[in-house]
C-alpha cells in the first residue's frame, strides 16, 4: 500500500496566489511529519503537486494528470470552488476524493453534483453569506446596500445568499453588479453602476487580484465622484 496524495492542485499562481505556496509548504511539512512516524500502515507517503492557476481549465487538467498519470489515492483540492467542481467528473470517474481547504460554494454540499467525492474543511457559504447579512443589518446598521462579486460559483453563491439573508432580515438590495474573474483594465463602468442607486454600503466578493483593482479605481475616482463615498465589506 503507498498513499499517494497531491498537495492541494493548489493556487501557486493566478488571483489566489497569495494561498497556494503556504498550503503547499503546509502539505509538504505534514506529509515529513506522518513519514517519519512511520507512515500510513507503514508506508511512506508520495506527494505530488499541481499548480491550479485559479483557472478552472488547469484546475482540472491537474486533477486529470494526478489521477491518471501519477495515480493518487487523494488530492487536496483545488483551492477555489470553480476548481472543484471542474474537476469533479474526473475525481468521481476515478473514484478518488477531492479534500478543499477552502472551496466555499453551496453547491459543493449537493451530492448530485459530487456524487459524495468532495470535502472540505471550511465552511460553506451558506454559513457565511448568512453571517454576513446579520453582520451588515444587526452589527453595522445598514439597511440599504448593493453587492458587486466575481462571475463564478463562489462569487455567485456567495452573493445570492447574502442578499437573500440581508431582504429576509429586513433590508434592501437594489442593485448586483457582476464583474469577470480575470483582471480587466477598466472597472470604471462597473463602480458607476454599483453606485448609481446610491447604498449605504457595498459587500463585495473578489478574489485578491479583481479586488485590488477595483478597489484602486473606486479610490481613483472618489474625488470627481462623491457618492462612491461609502463603505465596502
Amino acid at each position: 500500500f503507498a498513499a499517494a496524495i497531491q498537495a492541494t492542485n493548489g493556487t501557486l499562481t493566478g488571483a489566489l496566489d497569495d494561498f497556494g505556496p503556504g498550503n503547499t509548504k503546509g502539505a509538504r511539512f505534514a506529509v515529513e511529519e506522518i513519514t517519519a512516524a512511520g507512515g500510513v500502515l507503514g508506508q511512506p507517503i508520495q506527494l505530488f503537486s499541481e499548480d491550479d492557476q485559479t483557472s478552472v481549465t488547469a484546475a482540472a487538467a491537474g486533477a486529470t494528470k494526478l489521477i491518471t498519470n501519477n495515480r493518487v489515492g487523494a488530492i487536496v483540492g483545488a483551492q477555489f470552488s470553480g476548481g472543484s467542481i471542474a474537476s469533479l467528473t474526473i475525481a468521481q470517474e476515478s473514484g478518488v476524493p477531492l479534500v478543499s481547504p477552502s472551496a466555499t460554494s453551496p453547491s459543493l454540499s449537493n451530492l448530485t453534483l459530487t456524487g459524495g467525492w468532495f470535502f472540505r474543511t471550511t465552511p460553506n457559504d451558506n454559513l457565511q453569506g448568512v453571517v454576513a447579512a446579520q453582520y451588515l443589518l444587526n452589527n453595522l446598521s445598514y439597511r440599504y446596500v448593493n453587492i458587486m462579486n466575481i462571475n463564478d460559483p463562489y462569487g455567485n453563491g456567495l452573493a445570492g445568499v447574502v442578499k437573500a439573508k440581508f431582504i429576509a432580515l429586513g433590508g434592501r438590495v437594489n442593485t448586483t453588479v457582476v464583474i469577470p474573474t480575470a483582471v480587466i483594465a477598466d472597472y470604471t463602468s462597473a463602480i458607476t453602476e454599483l453606485f448609481s442607486t446610491n447604498p449605504q454600503a457595498v459587500y463585495f466578493i473578489a478574489f485578491t487580484d479583481e479586488g485590488t483593482g477595483v478597489m484602486k479605481q473606486w479610490q481613483a475616482g472618489l474625488s470627481t465622484n462623491p457618492g462612491w463615498n461609502r463603505q465596502w465589506v
